[in-house]
């Protein structure tokens, strides 16, 4: 898959999580912004650091795998010296940044923060996500919460079967939408191959398929970026695999609450997995032992 394939999916996700709702007043809510913590969701590497450098040699590479020639990208590298990791494998005291050359909103020496990235497919550094950002600066307002966010993303991949086993309902959504979006986004190899994938442990599938039972598919007030099945969930686990119907449209039609299509399709979900949690099993990707 190409970086503009990348591009498309992330566009489409994004359409599906953050589509204006009509309301009973037909007035378009609109969608509030995207939270930070969805940053560190899709990022392969999150770290906090310190930029001690930018690199004075450009270095000059391909955008992915089997790119033409034409497309290759002056990257400028920043050297993220690492304080804490907070998502991903540890170990790192330093980290390579690049980013293209002349692009706006990069990291210059002495910025602090967290810092969201994926490996370059040949590079010995990384590069911003596909699907977002690149930097949260510490002399940013608002940082203590928006790190507050992505700690709060960073523990529930820490200990899943613990962030699925908590006390409040908001939290077990928060760490179900967490782990579906990290399990199934797509993840490469340097060299273009897809990650294997493995099935997820049986007791953390079953508290998982429990939280997302619980999951309404939309919700009421618009807002998509708040745990729920529309939020790019429902369609990544791919639930007609497993058997499940989606709700006809005589039901709908027969249906007088407010959005029945909705309300069918998470009573409904909610039953199958009652009646198949043995069944159904989920998936994540996992890094190639040799990466």
């Amino acid at each position: 898959m190409s970086t503009n394939d990348f591009s498309v999916v992330a566009a489409g996700v994004l359409l599906l999580c953050t589509r204006p709702t009509l309301g009973s007043e037909d007035l378009i809510k609109l969608p509030r912004p995207r939270p930070t913590s969805e940053a560190a969701m899709y990022a392969d590497l999150v770290v906090l650091g310190k930029v001690e450098e930018v690199e004075k040699e450009t270095v000059r590479a391909l955008p992915y795998p089997k790119a033409p020639q034409g497309e290759v990208v002056t990257y400028r590298v920043a050297v993220v010296r690492v304080t804490d990791t907070l998502v991903g494998p540890g170990g790192r005291t330093r980290v390579r940044v690049a980013f293209p050359d002349g692009a706006a909103d990069v990291p210059v020496a002495g910025v602090e923060g967290v810092f969201f990235l994926d490996p370059h497919h040949s590079g010995d550094f990384y590069v911003r996500p596909s699907h977002g950002r690149l930097c949260l600066p510490k002399a940013g307002s608002g940082f203590d919460k928006e790190f507050g966010d992505v700690r709060r993303a960073a523990r529930v991949y820490a200990d899943p079967v613990a962030a699925l086993k908590a006390k409040d309902k908001e939290d077990r959504l928060f760490a179900a939408k967490a782990l579906v979006w990290r399990y199934y986004q797509p993840r490469w190899t340097p060299s273009g191959a897809r990650w294997p994938r493995e099935d997820v442990p049986a007791e953390e599938n079953k508290l998982l398929l429990q939280a997302l039972a619980e999951m309404p598919f939309s919700r009421d007030d618009g807002d998509g970026t708040e745990p729920c099945l529309a939020n790019n969930i429902y369609l990544s686990i791919e639930p007609e695999k497993w058997g499940f119907k989606v709700p006809s449209a005589e039901r709908v039609a027969a249906d007088k609450r407010p959005s029945p299509r909705d309300r069918l399709l998470e009573e409904d979900w909610a039953k199958f997995l009652t009646e198949n949690a043995d069944k159904v099993r989920l998936k994540r990707y996992v890094p190639p032992k040799a990466r």
